[in-house]
């Protein structure tokens, strides 16, 4: 995927602590999903994807720039953060 803005996939898990905060933040945070695309793969299931980007713990968001291409990996950011990368 590339385009014209940043994006985000965050690969959470429903038994994750961490994932379901990181979500609620999210999901409180309006503004930022308004205006921002963040994918979420299910960290259980999508086995070829978390092989692709060489995930190996939930609560990971991976940040890609404009072109398409990993900017960061991160395990567990916090809003500030997220909110930081799309700025």
């Amino acid at each position: 995927m590339s385009g014209s803005e940043k994006f985000a996939l965050f690969f959470h898990a429903d038994w994750c602590p961490s994932c379901r905060i990181l979500e609620k933040n999210l999901k409180e945070d309006l503004s930022l999903l308004n205006k921002h695309t963040i994918l979420e793969a299910n960290f259980d299931r999508e086995i070829n994807l978390k092989k692709e980007y060489g995930i190996n713990n939930q609560s990971t968001v991976v940040f890609f720039n404009l072109n398409g291409t990993v900017a960061e990996t991160s395990i567990a950011p916090g809003l500030k953060k997220i909110k930081a990368f799309f700025q």
